[in-house]
């Protein structure tokens, strides 16, 4: 039998995603039945100590894990809107900051303080430098309070408390990598464009012809996808607590496990997007320098 690693390595990343998740919810549920058994003073968990069950037990306990999992990063999926918006405070694509900025609906007052926050970013900037030659810029008026804008987005307390929880920049970055990307996609026949979106176009390309570079970034999503499932899991051990089905000990922890997951869910999600659309860039100017 021959061995293929990345037929393990797919196996991996559902154990990861799948099947871990899942047997954490599995055991949930065996502490709620130990707690109100079917049988008196025989709760399911028992079997898996006697010599005839056993076996049966934990095979049934695999596929439960299994079955189970599929639920839970189908409900967990309902989390991505809530990464959207807070992609969107941190790493912002132009066309999101635009929808915040309408520069003919602005009072002259705001248009002119965006103008001076500007101006006095890039004086700032060309004095850490220490170059002393006249600033000069080319853009107009309206990309300059559009800049300015930008640069007050980030005064923001609640994107700073994010930051903090997070371990995210203060300052903004508008990710041009997407920007970029969308741009080839863009020069792809329509129906590729109306078929899919950036992400997953340049996640397909990547699998297609460069796997071994898709293969940096799968683990890095499956991280996410795991601990966005454990984000509901955590969910269920809180509201069965709350209905008094299990007991109120752990609490915290159980607080603690659901905090740390949905951060590690955002971080490791956006490495994730990020490494893909970097990816698809530079290997696509890469392949025309090669064939130029």
């Amino acid at each position: 039998m021959d061995f293929k690693p990345n037929e393990f390595f797919i196996g991996l990343v559902e154990f990861i995603t799948i099947l871990l998740p899942g047997a954490v919810l599995v055991l949930i549920v065996l502490l709620v039945e130990a707690n109100h058994p079917v049988q008196a003073n025989h709760a399911l968990y028992q079997y898996a100590f006697s010599d005839d069950t056993k076996i049966i037990f934990w095979v049934a306990i695999i596929f439960s894990s299994f079955g189970l999992g599929y639920f839970l990063s189908s409900i967990a999926s309902g989390l991505d809107p809530l990464y959207d918006t807070i992609r969107k405070l941190f790493y912002p694509y132009d066309e999101d900051l635009s929808q915040r900025f309408n520069y003919n609906c602005l009072p002259e007052k705001n248009k002119k303080e965006y103008l001076r926050i500007y101006d006095r970013s890039l004086i700032e900037k060309k004095e850490k430098q220490c170059e002393k030659e006249e600033i000069v810029s080319e853009l107009t008026e309206k990309e300059k309070s559009f800049e300015g804008y930008k640069i007050k987005f980030t005064s923001n307390y609640f994107r700073k408390l994010l930051a903090l929880i997070f371990k995210l920049d203060f300052k903004i970055k508008v990710d041009k990598s997407y920007e970029e990307a969308r741009r080839i996609l863009n020069t792809q026949p329509e129906t590729v464009r109306n078929a899919t979106n950036t992400y997953k176009w340049a996640g397909t390309v990547l699998e297609a012809h460069y796997p071994a570079i898709s293969e940096q970034a799968t683990p890095i999503m499956s991280a996410s996808k795991f601990f966005r499932s454990m984000v509901v899991v955590s969910l269920i051990y809180s509201a069965l607590q709350l209905f008094h089905q299990i007991s109120f000990s752990f609490w915290q922890i159980n607080l603690l496990i659901l905090v740390l997951s949905f951060r590690e869910y955002i971080v490791q999600r956006q490495k994730s997007v990020q490494k893909t659309y970097q990816s698809i860039v530079t290997l696509t100017y890469f392949k025309k320098g090669t064939t130029d």
